[in-house]
């Protein structure tokens, strides 16, 4: 038996098969370590590149700027912002000390004195503030102070007021 693994071993070593077409278990065993040593060896290579760029990282200085300026102009980023804090102001809480709203139209009310939020109707005309009656229309609910924030009712764009 011992014969056997010196013949194999001396034949691994000598990267040769009995011939050319060989089919024996030990051409066969030579052909798949030659195979595995040779992928093998790629994966080393890759690993050390790998580990030779990491090591380059962290030697690096961290960098002071976000990476999203890598990929995004200054403007376009400062047009984005814009927009988005733009449609932010759209759904705010406002303080009625602050401005009411410009024309009459369905908003939503917050009274401090009950802590609660409801939809209601500002009428510019005669500064008024109503609160809408599920039974029904809106009613002058008088909670002895004026409402201190409003927001507006945005509405996605397929729909309007009346489907309320």
């Amino acid at each position: 038996m011992s014969d056997a693994l010196e013949q194999v071993a001396k034949m691994l070593e000598e990267e040769r098969t009995c011939h050319d077409d060989c089919m024996c278990n030990i051409c066969i065993a030579k052909q798949q370590t030659w195979e595995a040593q040779e992928e093998f060896g790629k994966l080393t290579s890759k690993l050390q590149s790998l580990e030779a760029e990491n090591k380059e990282l962290k030697e690096r200085k961290p960098c002071r700027k976000p990476h999203w300026q890598d990929c995004v102009s200054r403007e376009t980023y400062e047009g984005h912002k814009k927009e988005l804090q733009s449609e932010l102001d759209k759904h705010r809480w406002i303080p009625v000390a602050e401005r009411l709203p410009e024309k009459d139209g369905q908003v939503w009310i917050c009274y401090k004195i009950t802590g609660y939020t409801y939809h209601g109707y500002y009428d510019v005309r005669y500064k008024k503030w109503s609160i809408f009656d599920p039974c029904g229309g809106y009613s002058d609910i008088d909670f002895g102070s004026p409402p201190t924030h409003w927001k507006p009712i945005i509405l996605p764009a397929s729909e309007s007021a009346e489907e309320l």
